[in-house]
């Protein structure tokens, strides 16, 4: 690493997967599998380090096998590993997530979100290969986003010996199995191709992105970045008018935790008070003009 460093490198690709449930013919470990053998790749084409994926995150616990960490857990282990790295001297720290429900997405942006604001040097990209996958191919990922053909395939490719022959094929919410697609017309050669073009994808939004500082995702229900102001001191009612103007302007939309819009700002001061910017420039324009 040190070495690494001094090269002039300050980029490393952190793997991120989950323990849970993927029908009866794929490990509890898939979500990992995929994400390290994708970083791994993607580090050897670009000459950067992939390190040691996350396992233990949050997955819905209600089926046998499923690991769910506290999200605060979680969050403080991100926010360790990351900061840990970025002692070394490492400012581009990207995230390659083969897992993320919406909580799970949340608590990534949130930690990321932090991390930028304080160090403005910094440059994090949290790139889920489910939404990467229909970028770079016809698959509907509306209709297979668990355990399908697409996940099926990566794994016939990446780690075969580890691929079951009982394949249920399932597209009702909640799943039984751990489902939700058609493992059955999944293939080797579909992971391949699969494979080879979600790297090149990820290896050249890392060169397209290596002089941008701040957050990045491709996340279209969690924001780009967000400024907290439920902890004291708290804003005031005409300070969160003001905020609500600047922000709407630049672009962003004021939501609680949950995402949802607030209608007024009575509601807004009374609940738990997050501003969110959708994209880098609005994030900075507020914190420049909003007390936090």
């Amino acid at each position: 690493m040190q070495e690494y460093v001094k090269s002039g490198k300050d980029a490393i690709l952190l793997p991120i997967g989950s323990m849970e449930g993927h029908g009866y013919h794929l490990p509890l470990n898939t979500d990992t599998v995929i994400a390290e053998e994708i970083a791994t790749r993607v580090a050897k084409k670009e000459g950067l380090i992939s390190i040691q994926p996350l396992t233990y995150t949050i997955a819905v616990r209600g089926r046998v096998g499923n690991v769910e960490m506290s999200e605060s857990v979680f969050k403080g282990m991100v926010m360790e590993v990351m900061e840990n790295y970025m002692t070394f001297g490492l400012k581009r720290l990207i995230i390659v997530l083969g897992h993320g429900g919406p909580t799970m997405r949340r608590a990534l942006v949130e930690v990321a979100s932090d991390l930028a604001s304080k160090n403005p040097n910094l440059h994090v990209s949290i790139l889920h290969i489910l939404r990467i996958v229909p970028l770079i191919s016809s698959l509907d990922v509306s209709r297979d986003t668990h355990a399908g053909e697409w996940e099926t395939s990566l794994m016939l490719h990446l780690k075969p010996e580890v691929v079951g022959e009982e394949r249920v094929k399932e597209f009702d919410l909640p799943s039984r199995h751990g489902v939700h697609g058609d493992p059955t017309i999944a293939t080797r050669e579909k992971g391949e191709e699969l494979t080879a073009k979600i790297v090149d994808w990820i290896a050249n939004w890392i060169k397209e992105k290596s002089n941008e500082t701040g957050l990045f995702h491709l996340f279209k229900d969690v924001p780009q970045a967000y400024i907290d102001i439920s902890k004291p001191p708290r804003t005031s009612l005409s300070e969160l008018a003001a905020g609500k103007l600047i922000l709407e302007e630049a672009g962003g939309i004021v939501t609680d935790m949950s995402g949802k819009p607030f209608e007024d700002l009575l509601s807004y001061d009374n609940a738990i008070n997050v501003i969110y910017a959708r994209d880098r420039t609005a994030y900075e324009l507020i914190f420049r003009q909003v007390r936090v």
